[in-house]
């Protein structure tokens, strides 16, 4: 099931070593073969959260458009319950944070006036396309210089690298 990949923050408790205690259930679950639901993930991580409410938690979901559809969207219903809960009081301290390719049915499913920081919004478009041209035309530099080759087909590589990058560095890294 992809949701135990996608939900890889589980793994980095190393300021709390003690909060994995809330993990160790699954773990038996997981070493006998069985699938883990997401409802039971989810309850996992609410208890890591409700234990660490007065420090700063940082939510990464990586990869969110490689989910099954299924998942996604119990994954996005989930974190926008959450952000309507506890991110929209003035003491939260937890972020989240989402990488995904700019998908519809994922970027239609988070509403702009949510807690949730959407990097993909009109307003940082540019500047992230902009990144992504400035790693595409570092990855070519040190390519030319690594195999000798001529600095001629430069720009139209840079240039096709940058559409088929979609906004991600996927395309442009490697």
């Amino acid at each position: 099931m992809q949701t135990c990949s996608r939900l890889h923050g589980f793994q980095n408790f190393s300021p709390r070593h003690e909060l994995i205690r809330h993990t160790a259930p699954l773990f038996t679950t997981f070493n006998t073969g069985r699938a883990i639901s997401f409802s039971r993930l989810w309850q996992v991580l609410e208890s890591v959260l409700d234990e660490s409410a007065s420090e700063c938690v940082a939510i990464i979901v990586d990869a969110l458009d490689e989910c099954e559809k299924r998942t996604r969207n119990l994954i996005l219903n989930a974190l926008h319950t959450y952000t309507a809960k506890d991110l929209g009081s003035t003491t939260s301290l937890s972020k989240i944070i989402l990488t995904s390719r700019p998908l519809v049915l994922i970027t239609d499913k988070i509403d702009p006036g949510s807690a949730m920081l959407w990097l993909w919004e009109k307003g940082r478009r540019n500047m992230i396309t902009r990144d992504v041209g400035m790693v595409i035309k570092d990855q070519i530099q040190q390519l030319v210089i690594r195999t000798k080759t001529s600095e001629e087909p430069k720009a139209a590589l840079e240039d096709k690298l940058a559409e088929q990058a979609n906004g991600t560095l996927l395309w442009a890294s490697g």
